[in-house]
């Protein structure tokens, strides 16, 4: 979440590990498949590349906070 305010990025980080999701931070999106029960995301990390499967897929490119 490049350009957030950091009070927002730690807000939301805080509620997305109380909802059990796993963040992966200085990843990169590779693009994603259709696999047999959902998508599959590639991502780009330090290890190398990971596929992640998963049930949705959001994509935000370009936005700004005001």
């Amino acid at each position: 979440m490049p350009g957030f305010d950091p009070e927002v990025i730690k807000f939301f980080t805080r509620k997305l590990k109380k909802m059990k999701m796993k963040l992966h931070l200085n990843s990169l999106a590779q693009g994603w498949e259709e696999g047999e029960d959902g998508a599959v995301v590639k991502i780009k990390t330090d290890k190398g590349i990971e596929e992640i499967p998963c049930d949705r897929v959001l994509v935000t490119v370009g936005r700004l906070p005001n």
